[in-house]
Formats: structure tokens, C-alpha cells, sequence
């Protein structure tokens, strides 16, 4: 794994940890990352879809899609990869969420999110977030254990900080 891999995941995984996702904080963060980035590596080409945590990293800690979910407060949310929100609602309740096409090219973009559901207080797979201002249908909704998610991530990073 290069530098800019390495620090595009570290990136991503640090967001992870996160309890608050900050605006300002996140447009800060990100570019800059990526700028580093981008000078040690000799002005290396960015792809996403090379660099990107994986759909299996992340799906590994989660059940069988699920129709809906009851909720009463979405807690936080942060974009994991290209194709996966992450949402914590109220009661540690932890959610990976993907979105059909076309709605967004790469949900690590997001700044700004919506839940748009039929009923209240139930978010569902006919139901819509909404993404920068973009209406998307949910494709599947999946419950996460972000415990074993985040030691996962934790060892991972333990592990390249050794080499």
C-alpha cells in the first residue's frame, strides 16, 4: 500500500471516529489530507475507486439487509466509502446504508443530510435521503456493528503504524 493509500484510508478511518461531523471541520480536514497527499507522493493521480475502503471492510460487520429501522433522533453519520453512509441513531443503534444510482458519485462528498421518510420516526427502503440537496432512494439498509468495526480499524491501524 503507497502513501496516498495509506493516507486516504487513515482518512477515512479517523472520520470514523468522530462522535460530531463538524462542516467547517471537514472542509478543512479532508483537503488538506489530500494535499499532503498529493506533494509526498510527487503529485500522484487520486482514484477513488483504487484507494477506497473496500464494500467487504465495511459489509463483514453487518446482518442481512433489513426493510426498515425505527429511530427517534439520528445521532451522527459520516460517508465510509464511495457507495456506504454510515448512520448511528439513538441507543447505539449502528446502520450501513447504500443509496441507488445515480444519485451521488461518491457519498464521502456529502456535507449535508436528510431523512425523508414516509412515517415518522421509520426509515425504510422505499423511504429517501437526502444528500446536498439531492433526493436519493435507499437501496438497501443494513444493521452494523460498529464495536467490532472500529477494533477492526483500531488493529488495522496499530498494525501500519508498526512498519
Amino acid at each position: 500500500m503507497n502513501l496516498i493509500e495509506q493516507a486516504v484510508l487513515l482518512n477515512s478511518l479517523i472520520h470514523i471516529g468522530h462522535f460530531r461531523q463538524q462542516e467547517q471541520q471537514m472542509r478543512f480536514t479532508a483537503p488538506f489530507l489530500f494535499a499532503v497527499c498529493a506533494l509526498a507522493a510527487g503529485c500522484a493521480t487520486y482514484n477513488p475507486d483504487h484507494i477506497a475502503p473496500s464494500d467487504e471492510s465495511l459489509l463483514q460487520f453487518t446482518e442481512q439487509p433489513v426493510r426498515e429501522v425505527e429511530f427517534s433522533q439520528l445521532i451522527e453519520w459520516y460517508g465510509y466509502n464511495r457507495d456506504y453512509l454510515v448512520l448511528r441513531f439513538n441507543h447505539q443503534k449502528w446502520y450501513a446504508l447504500s443509496v441507488q444510482e445515480p444519485c451521488v458519485s461518491d457519498v464521502r462528498q456529502v456535507r449535508r443530510l436528510e431523512l425523508e421518510t414516509a412515517i415518522s420516526r421509520r426509515l425504510g427502503n422505499l423511504d429517501r435521503v437526502i444528500l446536498n440537496g439531492r433526493r436519493c432512494l435507499i437501496d438497501e439498509i443494513r444493521p452494523l456493528d460498529h464495536n467490532a468495526f472500529r477494533e477492526s480499524r483500531d488493529s488495522y491501524l496499530a498494525s501500519i503504524a508498526d512498519d
